[in-house]
């Protein structure tokens, strides 16, 4: 009986464990693989992925002005961050067939400036955590998925993501 209750014990100790393990990059948009505009993504046919991709806030032809009366919450030690997710529409999506892709979120993130003198100030970032879906059937190897982003101000821009496609792992 003792044992019994030990084993029960332990079989819920490990189950609370397995709870508090931390995703896997890429699997949520809350865990999203950071990604550089223009860097290769291998994903498996059938895979589903958040990437996540900082761009300047230049990149958009925005401003910090053009953030004004956001809510800014901490972000790490010398950050912060606000949500843009009502500022930004995905235009266009071209992708090969059955593939889906998705804004998932855009945040903007201030950081403190590294700099001194004239021109220091906070660096304006902008984060879009895209959710991208490969076909089950896709055709194996290279494949280019293009998406046009808008911002409510400023410019739209495409984003290029390469996807070298491969089979699944048995």
């Amino acid at each position: 009986m003792r044992n019994r209750n030990l084993i029960a014990v332990l079989v819920v100790l490990a189950l609370a464990l397995a709870a508090c393990a931390p995703a896997v990059r890429g699997s949520t948009a809350g865990a999203p693989l950071n990604v550089v505009p223009g860097e290769t993504v291998e994903l498996e046919q059938g895979q589903e992925v958040f990437l996540r991709y900082t761009l300047p806030l230049s990149h958009f032809d925005l401003a910090p002005s053009n953030l004004g009366g956001s809510f800014w919450i901490p972000a790490g030690v010398d950050a912060e961050s606000t949500n843009l997710a009502n500022s930004f529409t995905l235009n266009q999506v071209m992708a090969p067939a059955n593939w889906q892709a998705e804004l998932s979120q855009v945040r903007a993130i201030r950081t403190a400036s590294q700099s001194s003198g004239r021109n220091a100030g906070p660096v304006y970032e902008v984060t879009l955590t895209i959710r991208l879906a490969v076909a089950a059937d896709a055709q194996l190897g290279m494949q280019t998925v293009r998406l046009e982003l808008a911002p409510r101000s400023g410019s739209a821009q495409w984003l290029e993501i390469p996807v070298r496609v491969r089979m699944p792992a048995r």
